[in-house]
């Protein structure tokens, strides 16, 4: 049950992180880039992914 609602509390996080006032500590600790990593790695594993998949490198021979 919990593991199917860590989205909601995570993009909670990340959204909190638009109205509060940023301060030195809380540029230290960047929770809303941490929060937003596992939103898209808990997003990978979902198809709805596969439409937004970044791929400009796919192709390139040196990447």
């Amino acid at each position: 049950m919990f593991r199917r609602r860590i989205w909601m509390l995570l993009a909670f996080i990340v959204a909190l992180q638009f109205v509060i006032v940023t301060i030195p500590l809380t540029v230290c600790l960047r929770g809303e880039a941490i929060a937003l990593g596992v939103l898209l790695a808990i997003w990978q594993t979902h198809p709805s992914y596969r439409l937004f998949e970044p791929m400009p490198l796919e192709d390139d021979p040196i990447a």
